[in-house]
């Protein structure tokens, strides 16, 4: 029997620079690492996928970036979650187009 819904997340040169990062989410998992790692500002693209808006996720608070600015902070900055409904599996990609303001 399949699973639908999402199966992994894979972050490319998002909040971590040049860095890929794939997150596998269809099943039990743990996630270990030093403190500030990511692993929690990762997690926080769950909600993001099934429809919470940018502002709940990283909300603008004083010296802290938006959500356009943290989690794609470059023009080559990629999202992908991976999701399998009916007729198999899919994509989504939130990227930065090159006409979005980059604020440092």
């Amino acid at each position: 029997m399949q699973k639908y819904g999402l199966q992994r997340i894979i972050l490319i040169d998002s909040f971590i620079p040049h860095i890929s990062t794939y997150i596998d989410v269809d099943k039990h998992a743990c996630m270990n690492g030093t403190n500030g790692g990511g692993k929690t500002t990762s997690l926080k693209l769950i909600p993001f996928f099934y429809g919470a808006e940018p502002s709940q996720l990283n909300p603008k608070v004083e010296n802290k970036e938006n959500f356009l600015d943290f989690y794609l902070p470059r023009t080559t900055s990629l999202i992908i979650f991976e999701y399998l409904r009916e007729g198999g599996l899919n994509c989504a990609v939130a990227y930065r187009h090159v006409t979005s303001k980059i604020s440092h």
